[in-house]
């Protein structure tokens, strides 16, 4: 919406008349008519520009204005595989932005699980969705190599005994 040039006031347009060559003067903005609209960074703007000669005649010109976002959402989020421990495997959704500054919406698309070699070892693909309020898309995904580099922790409660050995004669 930014590139979206203001409407011409200081002679962007000009308007000559046929039977008075060498007059010339600036049309004067009318509106502007947004149609088509799918968001806001995807619409029709038809600007009107209207100009009267001396003679009371009124011309009217009008400009199309295409505003067309096709550019998709960028992850901001460091989505590089990563491998981490089995109690702390991140929950939060990555981050994303819009080149327009639109909202964007990050869903987690599918998850898989591919078992390692024992129960707490394995490796988890997350594939996520970054969608702009024009509908445009990226896809991304992100491996987690799950480890357990803890080894168990082994509680006793033994109680130390005494022997006396008084078999012998």
């Amino acid at each position: 919406i930014s590139q979206v040039p203001a409407p011409f006031t200081d002679g962007g347009v000009n308007a000559t008349e046929i039977c008075s060559p060498g007059f010339s003067f600036i049309p004067e903005f009318v509106s502007d008519v947004v149609s088509n609209e799918i968001c806001i960074h995807k619409r029709t703007i038809t600007r009107t520009y209207k100009s009267t000669d001396p003679c009371n005649n009124t011309g009217i010109c009008t400009q199309i204005i295409m505003v067309n976002d096709t550019q998709a959402p960028t992850f901001t989020s460091n989505l590089s595989n990563i491998t981490v421990h089995c109690d702390s495997i991140p929950t939060l959704l990555p981050n994303a932005e819009d080149n327009c500054g639109s909202f964007v919406k990050v869903v987690l698309l599918s998850e898989d699980i591919i078992p390692g070699v024992c129960p707490i070892s394995f490796i988890i693909t997350r594939n996520y969705r970054a969608t702009d309020t024009c509908g445009n898309f990226n896809d991304t995904a992100q491996v987690f190599f799950v480890i357990d580099p803890m080894p168990p922790l082994v509680a006793h409660d033994l109680v130390n005994v005494s022997l006396d050995d008084n078999c012998m004669k």
